[in-house]
């Protein structure tokens, strides 16, 4: 996927355009006709929060209906799904836009800077320079894996007990590393010249992979110690879909 994520940096340094950083665009740009065709088109696209309507085929569950009609339309209000679907637009544009669902563990409400609690519903994008899927399959319907790298602070990983012990004795600390491991530029460094790989954070942080496996029904969680060759002694958790 190397290529496309090539393109994509590409494409984004031009939407930032000169204006975002002077080492960001090759030449100057007065009126930048990307990010114009973002702003309009993106916005029709998802012009606010979806909302949803249920209806029950028995009129004595109208009320259970009801109830979770409205528990529904306040989750989507919670997560603010529609800014969410308009970063995954906007990525799309340049390539594949990619928005995860799911039910938050620690790693993930961690990784939401605690604004969202374990075991609420969430949507958040993933970015095509962090994710993986089995290339050699001709449609999503035939992967047999597919994923995404993510960073978690390790205190939060270290106390999930669902993890192999032996994993989390063993976690490593993450490196603030300016290029995906094939080379290219991150995207989320475009107007960075000087980010330095030996930033620190606020607390220590380790990499993870989230892989799903739909053959087997399963969730695997990686340590990204091995990246040329996950082992099976690296599998931190495991969970039934």
């Amino acid at each position: 996927l190397k290529p496309y994520r090539e393109e994509q940096l590409a494409i984004a340094k031009r939407v930032a355009g000169d204006q975002y950083h002077k080492q960001v665009a090759e030449k100057k740009t007065y009126v930048n006709l990307i990010s114009l065709f973002y702003g309009i088109v993106g916005r029709h696209l998802i012009a606010k929060n979806p909302r949803g309507c249920l209806t029950a085929s028995d009129p004595q569950q109208s009320i259970v209906t009801y109830t979770l009609q409205q528990w529904l339309n306040e989750q989507i209000e919670r997560m603010d799904l529609a800014s969410t679907l308009a970063s995954g637009v906007e990525d799309s544009f340049a390539g594949m836009g990619i928005v995860k669902i799911g039910i938050a563990s620690p790693a993930d409400a961690n990784r939401m800077a605690w604004n969202l609690k374990v075991g609420e519903p969430f949507a958040c994008l993933i970015h095509p320079e962090d994710f993986v899927y089995s290339v050699r399959s001709h449609d999503f319907n035939q992967v047999q894996l597919i994923g995404h790298r993510y960073r978690s602070c390790m205190r939060v990983v270290q106390a999930d007990t669902r993890m192999s012990k032996r994993a989390r004795d063993n976690l490593a600390v993450a490196q603030n590393l300016r290029t995906n491991y094939t080379g290219e530029e991150k995207i989320a460094n475009i107007g960075i010249p000087l980010y330095r790989n030996d930033e620190e954070d606020l607390e220590d942080m380790v990499v993870l992979w989230e892989i799903y496996c739909p053959a087997f029904g399963k969730i695997y969680t990686f340590t990204d110690d091995d990246i040329c060759g996950i082992s099976i002694e690296n599998v931190v958790v495991e969970n039934r879909c």
